[in-house]
């Protein structure tokens, strides 16, 4: 059963008279309860968080990348970061590019 702090009983069902619902719905309306005047706090750190985040210019000169290596060194070899620039520069002259300045955006979830 569960016991609120300032209960004297402890309930294992729900009371008869509000047994329309159940105790994991009792539960969640309590929940929203206590955080209902936490929205406005929770919208405005959203936005501030948003806010700060840099914003990521994506052209048709960008070249985008992931390099995965957190779990797969237990799978096989890593292939190291200066090959995938090397393919990079690569793909650069392949698409006639020339000098013309390329971004290349590299994402990871590696440190």
């Amino acid at each position: 059963g569960f016991r609120f702090g300032w209960a004297k009983k402890t309930f294992s069902t729900v009371p008869p008279m509000f047994s329309k619902h159940s105790v994991s719905w009792w539960r969640a309306q309590s929940f929203r309860y206590i955080m209902r005047d936490l929205q406005p706090h929770v919208r405005r750190y959203l936005a501030f968080h948003r806010a700060q985040q840099p914003q990521l210019v994506v052209t048709r000169d960008t070249m985008c990348m992931h390099i995965r290596r957190s779990d797969k060194s237990r799978e096989m070899v890593l292939v190291p970061v200066a090959r995938f620039l090397r393919a990079a520069r690569s793909l650069r002259r392949q698409w006639k590019l020339g000098r013309a300045r390329m971004s290349i955006f590299v994402s990871t979830e590696s440190d």
